[in-house]
């Protein structure tokens, strides 16, 4: 078990990418480069959106939040993503600047005990996993 912050990822050419952190609202005016409406990510992003008075201005619906932090690179947006999802090995294009108030969610990650159906990719990422929530 652990958690993961949202962060906000920002083309280093805009000026809120020189903030220490930011706060929903002072993200209300950006294009917004998000997760495909149905994704529950994507509702979950809605809603703190329109907690903090306003709904995020979409300019593009992807799938993959990789796919979302590259545009972020080429200046076409920002985007909201969980820490977490997405490796510290950033384009130097791109910004992570966490949010405050923080919105955290829960992360679980369960597998079966004397499972002989893993493979050896899906042991390496298990062992990793446990090693990060460890420290």
């Amino acid at each position: 078990m652990g958690t993961d912050d949202l962060v906000a990822y920002i083309p280093a050419r805009n000026p809120l990418s020189k903030q220490k952190e930011l706060t929903l609202t002072d993200l209300k005016a950006e294009k917004f480069l998000t997760l495909n409406h149905q994704n529950p990510f994507a509702v979950f992003v809605q809603q703190v959106c329109a907690a903090a008075g306003f709904d995020p201005y979409s300019v593009f619906e992807g799938e993959k939040g990789r796919t979302l932090v590259n545009m972020v690179a080429l200046g076409m947006g920002i985007t909201l993503l969980m820490e977490q999802s997405i490796s510290d090995n950033l384009d130097s294009k791109v910004v992570k600047v966490p949010i405050v108030p923080q919105v955290t969610q829960k992360l679980a990650f369960v597998r079966r005990k004397n499972n002989v159906e893993q493979t050896p990719r899906q042991e390496k990422l298990w062992q990793a996993l446990k090693e990060s929530f460890a420290k």
